[in-house]
């Protein structure tokens, strides 16, 4: 988890991912974008060495920290 939240540190700087390790809905309150969410992808792709295609990609992936890192478990990253 400590990966992920470099890697999501590293992508969106100006915002420490840390302070919202709780939120219910990290896109719902604003915390990242569309655009985060592609550029999220692209690191934890190169980060894990996994593949995540755009049919791999569902809202509910990108809801809390804890969703992300289930989607790098499913894709085979950790």
């Amino acid at each position: 988890m400590d990966k992920l939240i470099d890697v999501i540190m590293l992508a969106k700087p100006e915002t420490d991912i840390r302070d919202f390790l709780n939120a219910a809905d990290l896109y719902g309150e604003g915390v990242i974008d569309s655009l985060d969410i592609m550029v999220i992808l692209d690191e934890i792709c190169a980060a894990f060495c996994i593949e995540i295609t755009g049919a791999d990609i569902r809202r509910e992936d990108f809801m809390t920290v804890e969703s992300i890192f289930a989607l790098i478990k499913r894709k085979g990253g950790v």
